[in-house]
């Protein structure tokens, strides 16, 4: 149970991240986007560290930022 919670979470880590790229690249481009996607994601692990409602993980932070990063890549390798 405690696996599928943790994938859970981490799935939607991935999608929040992702969806936040695609509407923020589409109006500002992919640079500004990730930019925003990563202060977005620190901030929300800030949130939940001072709030007491979970811990600041940085894996979180990953997995909220890779979407923005993978997208990146294959525009720059494509």
């Amino acid at each position: 149970m405690k696996t599928t919670l943790l994938a859970h979470d981490k799935l939607k880590h991935f999608f929040f991240g992702f969806f936040i790229f695609l509407i923020v690249s589409l109006i500002f481009g992919n640079w500004v986007a990730i930019s925003f996607v990563a202060l977005v994601a620190i901030a929300k692990e800030v949130y939940d560290k001072k709030s007491g409602t979970g811990q600041f993980e940085w894996l979180d932070m990953f997995y909220t930022i890779c979407p923005g990063i993978l997208i990146i890549l294959k525009t720059l390798l494509c």
